[in-house]
């Protein structure tokens, strides 16, 4: 079976992160948006999407809105409800490269002081 979507692998800059960008035509056929479980944990931001939807297993779809993130689990069961026109997503692999527990000035992101001289 074919995959209803197409992926362009990104170098996240400065790092060795790959994501990906991943596409759904306008016109790929809603039946091939089947519920499935991925292998890896994933962060997912929407960059373009009129009317598309995302479902979690037991839970009521919900609108994929421009810049929306969400994490998907690894093994928990999804899906996509096709919209109009193209739907473009980022998609990070959190398994594989975790976020970063730090701000981009040093200091940690749960707000945690780390006293001088710790490092």
């Amino acid at each position: 079976m074919d995959l209803p979507f197409e992926d362009i692998d990104r170098r996240k800059y400065g790092t060795e992160q790959i994501y990906k960008i991943r596409r759904f035509k306008g016109d790929v056929n809603p039946e091939d948006l089947i519920w499935h479980r991925d292998k890896e944990t994933r962060l997912v931001t929407v960059i373009k999407s009129v009317g598309w939807k995302f479902q979690f297993d037991e839970q009521l779809p919900f609108e994929l809105e421009v810049t929306k993130k969400f994490e998907i689990k690894k093994g928990v069961y999804h899906r996509i409800i096709k919209g109009t026109g193209d739907l473009i997503l980022r998609i990070e692999n959190l398994d594989r490269f975790p976020p970063s527990k730090y701000n981009k000035d040093g200091s940690p992101k749960d707000g945690t002081i780390i006293p001088r001289g710790k490092f």
